[in-house]
């Protein structure tokens, strides 16, 4: 499976210590529409979903989003893959998939009022990142059931890069996988693992703001991104780290 995170911009106030471009929370470059339509209409085919993504995308003028949501479903389905930090702007017939990683992000209590607030169906993403494995993971799950419109929730892995390595081994994941598949309670959204946990292959890619293709590599375990060409898309492959890969599962 490929994936693209179309990066519409670095900026973002959040600045969260395990962002990947925390360096990059001030660029306020932002992607042009033209280049991504150019883009698009030579490589969307190679890629199995597409995210809009950041940085965080909301900060953008409403026209932007819509100009940038519209290439890419002229080309593709996809998923609004940010935060939104304001509601000014809703696209309907879209479904958000918002980062939330509890004590894991500044702001916090912001993010879960504009949560329990949000106007449409949304999916969470949760990064399990050393702070998060702190709660349990019914507690976990339990607090998500207290959102009205939430539809799922995605558990994906941490890992380390320049800014943050902490170490996570396969048991830990291990163990916290099991007892959410293990859970006995009665949910209103569903739950899944991010597909890497289970060794299938996912090889993600990104489209900077500047234009540029990159793929996601891990360089003795440390997540970077490597400018390639787009005839090398599908070809370059993502070698995640073991710890990642629970083939027991």
């Amino acid at each position: 499976m490929n994936i693209l995170s179309i990066i519409t911009t670095y900026s973002c106030p959040f600045k969260c210590p395990f962002c990947y471009y925390k360096d990059k929370c001030s660029d306020n470059a932002v992607l042009d529409v033209k280049i991504l339509d150019k883009f698009l209409n030579k490589n969307a085919s190679k890629f199995n979903k597409i995210y809009i993504s950041g940085g965080e995308p909301s900060l953008l003028p409403q026209s932007y989003i819509e100009q940038v949501y519209k290439t890419v479903t002229n080309y593709s389905n996809t998923e609004i893959k940010a935060f939104p930090i304001s509601n000014s702007f809703i696209l309907p017939g879209v479904t958000y998939n918002i980062s939330y990683d509890f004590i894991a992000r500044p702001r916090v209590r912001e993010s879960w009022i504009k949560l329990l607030d949000f106007p449409q169906p949304f999916n969470v993403t949760v990064t399990l990142s050393p702070l998060v494995f702190k709660y349990y993971p019914n507690k976990i799950l339990q607090t998500f059931n207290m959102l009205k419109n939430i539809k799922q929730v995605e558990f994906k892995p941490y890992f380390k890069h320049a800014f943050s390595q902490f170490e996570i081994k396969s048991s830990d994941y291990r163990r916290f996988i099991e007892c959410v598949e293990e859970s006995k309670l009665n949910l209103n959204y569903q739950v899944k693992f991010d597909d890497i946990f289970y060794g299938r292959e996912v090889n993600e890619y990104t489209l900077s703001p500047g234009g540029k293709v990159n793929a996601v590599q891990f360089l003795k375990d440390i997540r970077v991104e490597t400018e390639i060409s787009e005839n090398e898309i599908g070809e370059i492959k993502t070698n995640y780290p073991d710890n990642i890969l629970i083939w027991e599962i």
